[in-house]
């Protein structure tokens, strides 16, 4: 058990670097669009394009670390009158549909993947393949059905939070 517990912690580690590597790369690619806009009159060309592509990536690069965490947005004013076991059926009725969910669109956007990739499928500015980005979607929506799934069979939380706050 401590092997996975690793696992997930060298996971979801990894994971968030990549995330604030794509955030930074992010707010790095708006500023020079802007300035080159309002300085220079001179956008940056493909900059729109450019910008999908890392929100569509910075999204699904978070969601499995969103899963092992738990960290969904919740609306809890059922919570409040419920019964404690109640809630607890809930809180693992939304993580098998959580599973369900991104498992689907795993398997959806792996065969979109599979079908762009065939037909040469690009971006309309740029000219950048758009499969890759597919394929690391669907793989990212896996990895957290996954997260979820481990989450959900482990009797304890596998990824403490304060275990990470006390490392910083």
């Amino acid at each position: 058990m401590q092997k996975l517990r690793d696992l997930v912690r060298l996971l979801d580690r990894s994971l968030m670097v990549l995330s604030g590597v794509l955030c930074l790369a992010l707010v790095s690619l708006t500023f020079v669009d802007v300035m080159g806009r309002n300085v220079f009159n001179a956008p940056l060309q493909g900059a729109f394009e450019i910008t999908q592509m890392i929100m569509a990536a910075l999204i699904f690069t978070a969601m499995p670390s969103v899963c092992i965490r738990s960290e969904h947005v919740a609306i809890d004013f059922v919570d409040r009158i419920l019964t404690g076991r109640m809630v607890k059926v809930l809180t693992r009725f939304a993580a098998l549909l959580t599973i369900v969910c991104m498992a689907v669109l795993a398997w959806r956007l792996f065969l979109m993947g599979r079908t762009f990739a065939a037909d040469g499928h690009i971006t309309g500015y740029l000219l950048f393949p758009v499969a890759p980005i597919a394929f690391y979607i669907s793989a990212t929506a896996a990895l957290a059905a996954v997260m979820t799934l481990v989450q959900l069979l482990s009797q304890s939380p596998l990824y403490d939070l304060s275990i990470l706050e006390e490392a910083d």
